[in-house]
């Protein structure tokens, strides 16, 4: 990872304020649509692979074995197996205590334990982790990105040689946080409300974890930078040590 980017990084999580302030008056709570749109017809009670939608401003919540999905309005989702499927369109909520894989078009998303929101937008796919962590798969990379509880980050496009175009681990946008998920959060309000306060606790720790990984990364590179910057030199003295030598031994052959 480049100096820069880190150090951009670590900015971002330094400056950081987490400040929740939910209303009670202020939520909204989709209602659940009985049966959603399958392709194919009744695939859900199948098990194979079913491409699921919700209709406007209804939810959808989906249980596959250890792990719960909570389809937002509008959305599209398609289960692969138990432990793994893909978002097409839409928002989805993520409660899961296992392994879980999630598809996108720019690489995967992976979380062991965890809660998280999946946003398939036009030009990406956003993580905004709640509880735990994501693993965050871009195509086209041999490294993967760990986002934690409290953070966010994006993958997007694949450019021409295969590779996603990832963004910089921020700290979550509360407000976007309470306003999309309030509204298909499978619970009450007043649970709603309580775990949105034990996500503030979480969230302010878990970007003060972070941002002293990112310190003790910036501290690597710039010593690492030092070292390079050093050899170069030595290099470069020795190079022209022995073109000096090299030169000393043709002007004395000339002249002898």
């Amino acid at each position: 990872m480049r100096i820069r980017r880190v150090l951009q990084i670590l900015f971002f999580l330094l400056t950081s304020v987490i400040e929740v302030h939910v209303r009670a008056d202020d939520l909204i709570n989709f209602p659940q649509v009985t049966k959603p749109i399958e392709i194919p017809d009744n695939c859900l009670l199948e098990n194979a692979v079913c491409t699921i939608k919700t209709v406007p401003r209804h939810k959808y919540e989906l249980d596959l074995e250890q792990t719960k999905l909570v389809l937002s309005s509008d959305t599209v989702f398609t289960r692969l197996s138990a432990t793994s499927g893909a978002v097409v369109q839409g928002i989805i909520f993520v409660k899961t205590k296992e392994k879980f894989v999630l598809e996108t078009p720019y690489g995967k998303l992976q979380s062991h334990d965890g809660e998280f929101l999946v946003y398939h937008q036009a030009k990406n796919v956003l993580v905004r982790v709640l509880n735990g962590e994501v693993v965050m798969q871009p195509r086209g990379h041999d490294q993967f990105v760990t986002v934690s509880a409290g953070l966010e980050n994006w993958i997007s496009r694949v450019d021409v040689s295969g590779r996603a175009t990832v963004g910089i681990v921020m700290a979550v946008n509360p407000k976007a946080v309470i306003k999309d998920l309030s509204p298909i959060f499978p619970g009450t309000r007043s649970e709603f409300l309580t775990f949105m306060k034990v996500l503030r606790e979480t969230w302010s720790s878990s970007i003060k974890e972070s941002a002293v990984v990112y310190e003790s990364l910036v501290k690597r590179n710039i010593a690492s930078e030092e070292d390079r910057q050093k050899q170069k030199k030595l290099a470069q003295k020795r190079w022209q040590q022995e073109r000096d030598s090299l030169r000393a031994i043709l002007l004395k052959r000339t002249f002898e």
